[in-house]
């Protein structure tokens, strides 16, 4: 019989007792400064590995191992007390889990590059000058000089970091942001409840470091994962597979082990398959429904079979965009299952977002909001504020208002997705629980408001 989180009498104390310790806090501003200082040097001084892209970062593995594996159990060996417990371990991961959204290839890499770009890669054969930079307004931008020259260039020897051209555009940029932001976080607290205790939807990239804080509280300094034998089996056979390649990279002679591929040649008509075995995909897929992999390897090739189609019969609509797949076709077609899924969630959570409503402005028949890291009422006027900013941000950037409304819708949907996938938690924690939640008759007790 699966236990209940509400946790027994005796202990109540212990397990209401704050998460945002300044234990926690100092744990994760180290991680998080880590993070921001390895990803620009691993990335832009020694050409290494990018430790901020995908989806489940390899930054955001390796420090929150780390902190897992080595940190916590030295805590614990010179005072029992001073270990994090599973909560703490939660505020330290998602802390981890926004810095490693702001270097490189995050919001900084774009935001500081793109608007240094107009101006500094302009040239007489793109004509930048006469068609574009009319229309970029200097707010935005650093302008034109030396001073954006040195951002691409570096800084000449003895030269400061001149902050002043970089004051404005960076505030404005950074608005939007946290616009966004805000617009993430109050759908997130109206939707919450909906995704993970009406809909018990998976958070599969939450469970892997879900098992790794499991008996974080317990006097043993080793993590429960590590005491498993099939822990060992599945570690061994990846890290030994990258141990034995690594002199490979240094050593032109060196064996390496070869990854496992499939390559099925394409023509004129078949495109063609080619894909490899990848140990951390396995790794993450264990955790994911099965009927969502069945949907993602089917629909691969009901793709390839759409590719072959439009190969056949000439069909074309222009060139695909950067990061985004090829034909134009699928990206649109993904574009529109995009919009699918939201419109259904939201048609979905019809019953949910009315009573969330009714909340809101104090009606009968409403849903509590008292486990949410916002009120109801909050969550909807930080949703209006937000798109409205939005709106109004890109109106002035001079989209105009045809372009600037589909884009702020775009920007209304894609939180939805995200937070779905990625951060639907109360003050971070609760999202952590929702594979517990969905064994569990209750989660009220792990879920408690920081």
């Amino acid at each position: 019989m699966a236990q209940s989180f509400q946790p027994k009498t005796s202990e109540t104390p212990r397990e209401q007792r704050p998460v945002l310790t300044p234990k926690a806090l100092a744990v994760g501003v180290l991680v998080v400064v880590a993070v921001n200082l390895l990803a620009p040097f691993s990335e832009w001084i020694v050409r290494s590995t990018l430790l901020t892209t995908n989806y489940f970062p390899l930054g955001l593995a390796a420090l929150f191992i780390f902190v897992v594996v080595v940190l916590n159990p030295i805590l614990k060996a010179a005072k029992r007390e001073r270990g994090l417990t599973g909560d703490e371990l939660g505020v330290v991961y998602m802390m981890l889990l926004a810095a490693v959204s702001v270097p490189t290839y995050g919001v900084t890499g774009y935001v500081i590059s793109v608007s240094a770009s107009p101006f500094y890669f302009a040239t007489t054969e793109n004509g930048w000058a006469e068609f574009i930079h009319s229309h970029v307004p200097l707010w935005a931008v650093p302008g034109e000089g030396r001073e954006v020259a040195w951002f691409f260039e570096g800084l000449p020897p003895g030269a400061n970091i001149p902050w002043g051209v970089w004051v404005m555009p960076l505030f404005w940029w950074g608005s939007i942001i946290v616009a966004t932001l805000v617009l993430c976080t109050c759908l997130i607290a109206v939707f919450r409840k909906q995704w993970v205790d009406k809909e018990r939807l998976n958070f599969p990239l939450v469970d892997v470091p879900l098992m790794m804080m499991e008996g974080a509280s317990e006097n043993r300094l080793l993590p429960k994962f590590m005491r498993s034998r099939l822990f060992w089996i599945g570690f061994g056979i990846a890290a030994g597979k990258i141990a034995w390649n690594v002199p490979g990279y240094f050593f032109d002679g060196w064996p390496n082990i070869p990854a496992l591929r499939l390559n099925i040649a394409g023509g004129q008509v078949w495109p063609g398959i080619s894909t490899n075995l990848s140990l951390p995909l396995v790794g993450i897929t264990y955790f994911v429904n099965v009927d969502v992999i069945f949907s993602v390897w089917f629909f691969n090739l009901f793709n390839l079979a759409e590719v072959a189609l439009f190969n056949r019969t000439g069909f074309a609509i222009g060139t695909s965009e950067v990061y985004s797949v090829s034909p134009a076709a699928l990206a649109w077609q993904g574009f529109g299952a995009f919009v699918a899924v939201v419109m259904g969630g939201i048609w979905v959570a019809r019953e949910h977002l009315r009573g969330v409503w009714r909340t809101a402005w104090g009606k009968a028949n409403g849903i509590s909001d008292r486990d949410e890291i916002v009120g109801y009422r909050t969550a909807l006027l930080g949703i209006a504020l937000g798109a409205l900013y939005i709106l109004f941000w890109l109106t002035r950037i001079g989209s105009g208002s045809s372009r600037a409304w589909p884009c702020c819708c775009s920007l209304r949907s894609s939180p939805s997705i995200w937070a779905s996938r990625a951060s639907s938690s109360k003050a971070g924690w609760s999202l952590c629980a929702a594979r517990s939640c969905r064994r569990r008759t209750r989660c009220t007790s792990s879920a408690r408001r920081i």
